[in-house]
């Protein structure tokens, strides 16, 4: 009896593109929300996102330009990465298809300057709170 065993998985070729993909803009608010997940409960340090959406934008532009990007990202931070520009692909295809508006909603300014002092202190889940809150009012106007 051997001490291995065989098995299969699918493989995809890295530099190919997928064509003719049709997806609902409903994954944009969802890949939103998990963007945002991470940014408010996984991230450590809310001060350094600044720096990490830097990086981001120096990997992609040394992908886009051939060259080997010189970021380097941490495990949580490669999910992010891979959200992130999923969500960038959708939102530009739906720019481009006439699938946005721009909506102007007033908000209560208890929320927004709650929801930022959660962000300053670093408490991620009162910040995932408020911005729930403020997603609830956009989202009762549709």
């Amino acid at each position: 009896m051997s001490d291995t065993f065989l098995t299969s998985r699918p493989i995809y070729k890295e530099d190919a593109i997928i064509k003719n993909i049709q997806i609902s803009t409903q994954y944009i608010y969802a890949l939103e929300n998990l963007f945002l997940y991470f940014i408010l409960n996984l991230h450590e340090n809310i001060e350094e996102l600044p720096s990490f959406f830097n990086r981001f934008e120096e990997y992609n532009k040394s992908r886009v330009a051939g060259k080997e990007p010189k970021s380097t990202f941490d495990e949580v931070e490669k999910h992010m990465f891979t959200v992130y520009m999923i969500l960038q692909i959708l939102k530009a295809n739906a720019k481009a298809q006439d699938l946005q508006t721009i909506d102007k909603t007033e908000l209560p300014k208890e929320y927004v300057n709650n929801y930022l002092t959660s962000l300053q202190e670093g408490k991620g889940k009162d910040a995932f709170k408020f911005i729930n809150k403020i997603q609830d009012i956009f989202n009762k106007k549709y």
